[in-house]
């Protein structure tokens, strides 16, 4: 069992390991300007405790499912989308606390899947979403992360 945010997961490793082996359509299978940002910047917005918390979990740190961008009046835009891994959820925290933030990510776990993945078929699946704001253009650049 893992206790992070609030939440108390049971999680297979190897299982999410071996499902992300087998493929996942994510940001890299898309030819979107929000993904193609999001894929040009991860390496830079992706901060070390999410790191960790995505390795324990075994998703590797391209393993998002589904990514999208959000402009901000404050901010120049933030990311938002989520992960998936083999377990479930046994406990989580009554909303509106459900957000939990490890470095500037906003993070929540649900049960169950947005919509199916076929790498994760026929086994108990759990999401792991997010939500940062990007802060600064790289180089200036409105049009990359």
């Amino acid at each position: 069992m893992i206790d992070v945010g609030g939440y108390t997961l049971t999680v297979d490793r190897a299982a999410t390991t071996a499902a992300y082996a087998r493929g996942v359509d994510g940001p890299e299978a898309c030819a979107c300007w929000y993904c193609r940002n999001w894929i040009e910047g991860r390496e830079r917005l992706l901060p070390p405790a999410v790191r960790e918390l995505l390795d324990t979990l075994g998703i590797p740190a391209n393993g998002e499912i589904e990514v999208w961008e959000v402009r901000g009046d404050e901010q120049p835009h933030g990311y938002g989308g989520w992960y998936m891994a083999v377990g479930q959820v046994l406990q989580a925290p009554e909303a509106p606390a459900h957000q939990f933030v490890l470095g500037d990510w906003r993070l929540s776990f649900s049960s169950g899947v947005t919509y199916p993945v076929e790498a994760f078929n026929e086994m108990p699946t759990f999401e792991l979403h997010f939500f940062t704001w990007a802060g600064d253009y790289i180089d200036g650049n409105p049009d990359v992360a």
